[in-house]
């Protein structure tokens, strides 16, 4: 994991564009090189990423500015929102698998119901709308913002 550590031999804002283009580099990472390997982990670390990138700007908001903050954390808001239905069917059918594993509740149809919906889902997102492949896109430009 990329490290939020401070340095002395960086300046404040060369730490910031660091950890920040760190974060970034891997939710990119997860989107175009891990996303066969494993699907809903590669969102989900994306998604965590993209988390931490803004908490990092929450850090500087002062610094740089409300009208910069607000632009630039709505920007990486959008990116992540691109991929929160993925994530929560997700979560949803992972729920429920527990659920199902206590034995005393039959929550197969449930999930079978929302595996169906996760890959309607998956080709409406993915191949219909092309909407990893905008997020992708996306986050190659928020490294090339700068925001400080």
């Amino acid at each position: 994991m990329q490290e939020f550590i401070l340095k002395n031999k960086e300046s404040a804002d060369e730490d910031i564009k660091r950890i920040m283009d760190g974060q970034l580099s891997i939710a990119l990472s997860h989107l175009e090189n891990e996303l066969d390997n494993n699907f809903d982990g590669s969102i989900h670390e994306a998604r965590k990423c993209i988390k931490r990138a803004r908490a990092v700007l929450r850090l500087i908001r002062d610094d740089i500015g409300k009208d910069p903050y607000r632009e630039e954390n709505s920007f990486l808001r959008d990116i992540n929102r691109n991929m929160s239905e993925l994530r929560s069917i997700s979560v949803i059918i992972e729920t429920l698998n527990k659920l199902n594993a206590d034995e005393s509740v039959d929550c197969k149809p449930l999930i079978d119901h929302f595996i169906e919906l996760k890959e309607k889902i998956i080709i409406q997102l993915c191949f219909e709308e092309n909407r990893l492949e905008k997020v992708v896109e996306l986050l190659r430009k928020a490294k090339e913002r700068d925001v400080h």
